[in-house]
């Protein structure tokens, strides 16, 4: 089962709970191609040379909807 189900099915502090969710999500720009995301235990990526092709914004944004948008700061790195 995945965040979103979990958070349907039992409720959104269980849902962080279980899934070890933290407060900050941190994404890391890898220049391969990738978008990371890691927010306490929960850790999650989004390919950008995928089919169809992405932009970082929306990489990042599906990161966020993947966990509700239940966290409360973020930031970004960008490595090369």
């Amino acid at each position: 089962m995945i965040f979103t189900e979990w958070v349907e099915k039992h409720g959104e502090e269980h849902a962080r709970k279980w899934f070890g969710l933290g407060d900050h999500l941190v994404f890391v720009v890898k220049s391969a191609g990738y978008v990371f995301a890691v927010c306490g235990n929960w850790r999650a990526s989004e390919p950008l040379n995928g089919f169809p092709k992405q932009t970082v914004p929306q990489a990042k944004q599906k990161l966020r909807d993947a966990i509700c948008n239940l966290h409360t700061s973020e930031e970004t790195i960008i490595e090369d």
